[in-house]
C-alpha cells in the first residue's frame, strides 16, 4: 500500500517537472519566489562554489509507529551538482537492537531542513538489507528562537530512484518528533 502511493506520488511529480515550460521554475508553486538556498545556487559561477554539509547525531525515543529506541550519526558534505561524500549508523537501542552502516547517497539543504537518502552497506537485520535505501529529514532548530530541540523523521526504506526523488524534491517521510542529540545543517560552507 506504501509503495503504491509513494509510486504514484513519484509519478505525479516527475509528471509536474517535465511538463513545466518555464526554466528555474518551482512545478508545484509557479509563482514562488526562489528561496535562498536556490539564489545562493543560481548566483554561483563555480560550482565549487556553492558547498552544503550535515552533521549531527539524534535519538528517536519511542513512537506511535515504533516501540525501539532508535540513534543515528549522519556526516556528509557536497559540493553542487556533485556526489555526497560522508557516512551514516542507524541503530535500534533496545532489546533485539540492530545496527546499520553505509553510506550517503544524496542529500539536499533548505534553510534549516535536510533531506538525507543513504545507502546501506552493513547491516545485521534482514529488515534493512545491504544494497537498499533509506530515507530521512530532520531540521536543525538552533536558530530557531527559543531554542527548540532538533526534530527528525524515522528512517524509512526506498529504493534508489525514490532515494534521488526525495533528495531533488522531497516525499513524506512521516511526522517529525523532538530528539535527544544535536542536527545541524550547513547550506553553504568554506572550506580553508
Amino acid at each position: 500500500m506504501l509503495s503504491t502511493r509513494v509510486a504514484i506520488l513519484a509519478t505525479v511529480g516527475l509528471t509536474l517537472i517535465a511538463c513545466t515550460d518555464r526554466t528555474n521554475s518551482n512545478p508545484l508553486a509557479p509563482d514562488a519566489q526562489p528561496r535562498q538556498d536556490q539564489s545562493l545556487a543560481a548566483r554561483a559561477s563555480d560550482p565549487n562554489e556553492f558547498r552544503q554539509a550535515i552533521e549531527g547525531h539524534a535519538t528517536l525515543v519511542p513512537t506511535a509507529t515504533s516501540n525501539l529506541e532508535q540513534k543515528y550519526e549522519v556526516e556528509a558534505k557536497q559540493i553542487l551538482g556533485q556526489p555526497a561524500k560522508g557516512q551514516f549508523e542507524y541503530k535500534g537501542a533496545s532489546a533485539g537492537g540492530f545496527r546499520v552502516h553505509g553510506s550517503v547517497y544524496c542529500f539536499m539543504v533548505q534553510g534549516n531542513l535536510a533531506r538525507v537518502a543513504a545507502r546501506i552497506e552493513q547491516s545485521d537485520n534482514r529488515a534493512y538489507p545491504v544494497g537498499s535505501y533509506l530515507i530521512w529529514a530532520f531540521a536543525d532548530q538552533d536558530q530557531v528562537p527559543q531554542h527548540h530541540p532538533d526534530i527528525s523523521t524515522e528512517p524509512q526504506h526506498a529504493d534508489q530512484s525514490l532515494a534521488t526523488f526525495h533528495c531533488a524534491i522531497g516525499v513524506s517521510t512521516g511526522l517529525f518528533y523532538p530528539v535527544q542529540g544535536n542536527l545541524e545543517v550547513h547550506p553553504e560552507f568554506n572550506e580553508h
